[in-house]
């Protein structure tokens, strides 16, 4: 079952959470990976925001869709 428009039901909130945690793996190894290789905070960082706006753009997509 799918939310209404501008609604979120409790599928879609346990599907944003599980694909959020899902994706965030990637994000942990490349951060550990530039950490070892002496890379910067600053590029973790980054790596993080990316996820983040991801996440975000998922939500929104959600939120909007007419179902």
């Amino acid at each position: 079952m799918q939310s209404k428009q501008w609604n979120l039901n409790f599928e879609d909130v346990k599907s944003l959470i599980r694909n959020g945690l899902i994706f965030f793996s990637p994000v942990v190894i490349i951060g550990l990976v530039t950490i070892q290789n002496g890379g910067t905070l600053e590029q973790v960082t980054t790596a993080a925001q990316v996820w983040a706006m991801g996440v975000a753009i998922n939500f929104f997509r959600r939120l909007s869709a007419s179902k």
